[in-house]
């Protein structure tokens, strides 16, 4: 019944579905972008009588809105409001997230309690259906556009004499620019730099862990799963140093720098030269990472705390 009134709600008003279908006293948790608007949050929360929790994945449409296609940023701002006014709550998987978005709703007027609860992560099982290429070789996984930082790899690349190892594109193509896309575009078949996407999770689970190393130079996370996923699999990473990578520091097999193009290209060398890969699967261990059944009780947990002690207050 709740899935159906949900269902029914773009048609029919969410207040009318709401008061006919779901009894009071629940907690309604958002944990997408999607159907985040005012009056939507103000009727399933019922006067106070339901509380909303909202998942805010990352701040990157307003921190980043050159990043963005046309109309994201003001499509964002909106949600956020409706975020500012009407949850009880916000859950963010790092405290960057946190802290970026306590100062966007605080401008917008009012800041609920922010929680900051990490992401599980599962470390897909590989597959064999994908050949890897004969060479050693390098990924990167995720949407293929700018703030990914395509370009930079594309330059990176470039510095590295005639015949460079393979860097597989794992994704599907975001907004980039036009220059951008003519440079992917121009890309040999099989050249170097290849663009592989619609692979499932076992396919780059894969290519990833028989990678000497998942570069993943992006300008803004949230989270990063690709990073943490790499590391899962014992994978070496080369990464920006980005706030939602701190509690990440000291990890044995990651490279937190700057986008300095003499930096990468310096550290992507001593890794092929250093077969850091090979002894990684002779010894070293791959991190422990927080299950998803660990998050999601986390956040119920302390989603109830929070609750209950607005209903003390």
């Amino acid at each position: 019944m709740r899935a159906q009134a949900f269902d029914r709600a773009v048609r029919f008003g969410v207040r009318r579905i709401v008061n006919r279908a779901l009894p009071s006293g629940l907690l309604y948790l958002n944990t997408g972008h999607a159907n985040l608007t005012y009056r939507t949050l103000g009727s399933l929360r019922r006067g106070g009588q339901n509380a909303v929790a909202v998942l805010v994945h990352d701040t990157i449409p307003l921190d980043h809105p050159d990043t963005q296609r046309p109309g994201m940023s003001a499509g964002f701002h909106r949600r956020m409001r409706a975020v500012s006014f009407r949850a009880d709550a916000m859950i963010a998987s790092t405290d960057a997230v946190a802290a970026d978005a306590a100062r966007h709703l605080g401008r917008m007027g009012r800041v609920p309690p922010i929680l900051t609860v990490p992401f599980g992560i599962t470390r897909s099982v590989p597959t064999a259906r994908t050949v890897p290429p004969e060479r050693p070789y390098w990924v990167t996984v995720g949407t293929i556009d700018e703030r990914k930082g395509i370009p930079f790899l594309l330059d990176l690349w470039d510095s590295l004499g005639s015949d460079p190892p393979p860097l597989l594109l794992l994704g599907r193509r975001g907004w980039c620019r036009p220059d951008t896309h003519r440079r992917l575009d121009s890309l040999p078949a099989n050249g170097p730099v290849q663009e592989i996407g619609g692979l499932a999770d076992g396919d780059v689970a894969a290519l990833v862990a028989g990678a000497m190393g998942c570069l993943q130079p992006s300008m803004a996370e949230g989270f990063g799963f690709p990073l943490y996923e790499a590391l899962a699999h014992g994978t070496p990473v080369i990464a920006r140093d980005l706030p939602a990578y701190a509690s990440l520091k000291g990890q044995q097999n990651i490279y937190l720098g700057d986008a300095d193009l003499y930096w990468w290209k310096k550290v992507v060398e001593q890794i092929a030269q250093n077969d850091r890969k090979i002894r990684n699967q002779t010894g070293l261990e791959a991190p422990e990472f927080p299950t998803w059944e660990t998050h999601v009780n986390l956040v119920l947990e302390r989603l109830a705390d929070t609750i209950l002690s607005r209903g003390k207050s």
